[in-house]
């Protein structure tokens, strides 16, 4: 199943998502992105990989329709929505990330039973106990920089200790705009 995070600062937002693939106690792959860049949004996914490829397929599909209907980028209210029922079908959960109305860089958490969570820091899957025990606590009025690092370190300490999730990370990045958005 492997592992994502979502950390939100006063900065921006940081998605972060290992690549480690598992069928039961065997590893099949160290190398499937979990973190995906849809410019001005992002999305970081875990749960099987044929779930995982029809979420990505499924919100891209979303998120360009709404562009082209709407000519504006989708913002979280409507993302978080979207995301939800994606996630629902797909059958995975993710951590979504894009623009409040304010532009302000935010995250949300979606799953795969249709919820929507809206909290500073975010993690989900296998070593879900071990990411929020290395985040707690900790402050989030930092830069991106510090933020990445962070999560990257937080996906390092789980892949100590839980085996379904892999050594190698993909981070994704949104930091505050002046921009519009929805």
């Amino acid at each position: 199943m492997g592992t994502i995070v979502g950390i939100e600062t006063g900065s921006g937002a940081v998605l972060a998502g290992d690549r480690r693939v598992t069928s039961g106690t065997t590893v099949r792959s160290d190398d499937e992105r979990k973190v995906f860049d849809f410019a001005p949004v992002g999305a970081a996914v875990t749960g099987d990989p044929g779930g995982i490829d029809e979420f990505r397929r499924r919100l891209e599909s979303e998120i360009q329709g709404y562009r082209t209907e709407r000519g504006e980028n989708m913002g979280i209210q409507r993302l978080a929505r979207v995301g939800a029922t994606v996630a629902d079908t797909a059958g995975v959960d993710a951590i979504v990330s894009a623009y409040d109305d304010a532009s302000v860089a935010r995250i949300r958490e979606v799953g795969s039973d249709g919820r929507i969570l809206d909290e500073d820091v975010l993690a989900v899957g296998s070593g879900v106990q071990i990411a929020f025990g290395r985040l707690e606590g900790v402050a989030l009025d930092v830069d991106l920089d510090t933020a990445e690092s962070l999560a990257r370190d937080v996906l390092a300490t789980v892949a100590e200790h839980d085996a379904a999730t892999g050594p190698n990370v993909d981070v994704w990045r949104l930091e505050h705009s002046n921009d519009d958005t929805e």
